[in-house]
């Protein structure tokens, strides 16, 4: 079953993100086994090849990750107050460590992984897209945190 969720971002950017967690927060009740999320130019972000090999694992019932980056270009790590506020609001506490991730965020989730946070802070996250940024943030005009 594939759903497609439209975005409308207006004067500020909010990208895939608003998509994903309003998936996230609609579906939480009775997620797939694994679900992927894509934005719209997947290709210029990832291996076709790799997204093959991982549907490989699912159809062999021998995937075991709960969470898997189908990007390839990574980000630098970093800690900037914006990003430790924007954790903080998330997570409800500090972070442990320089944060990392992948350009243009696409993967695969479980239904497990999905169920480790609660549908309030996917509800949370979503809310924080709409709302005022941190002053931490506002480094990025016109780009959601």
């Amino acid at each position: 079953q594939v759903h497609l969720v439209s975005v409308e971002d207006g004067s500020v950017r909010r990208d895939e993100c608003s998509a994903y967690l309003r998936h996230l927060v609609d579906h939480y009740t009775d997620p797939p086994d694994f679900a992927l999320f894509f934005q719209a130019d997947a290709g210029d972000h990832m291996q076709w090849g790799y997204l093959s090999l991982v549907m490989k694992a699912i159809e062999r019932h021998s995937l075991r990750a709960e969470f898997v980056h189908l990007n390839h270009p990574r980000l630098v790590a970093s800690l900037s107050p914006c990003r430790e506020k924007v954790f903080r609001q998330v997570f409800d506490r500090p972070p442990r460590e320089m944060l990392g991730s992948y350009c243009c965020a696409q993967f695969l989730i479980s239904r497990s992984r999905w169920h480790a946070n609660p549908v309030e802070r996917y509800q949370r996250m979503l809310e924080m897209l709409f709302g005022e940024s941190p002053e931490e943030c506002h480094d990025i005009p016109g780009h959601s945190t």
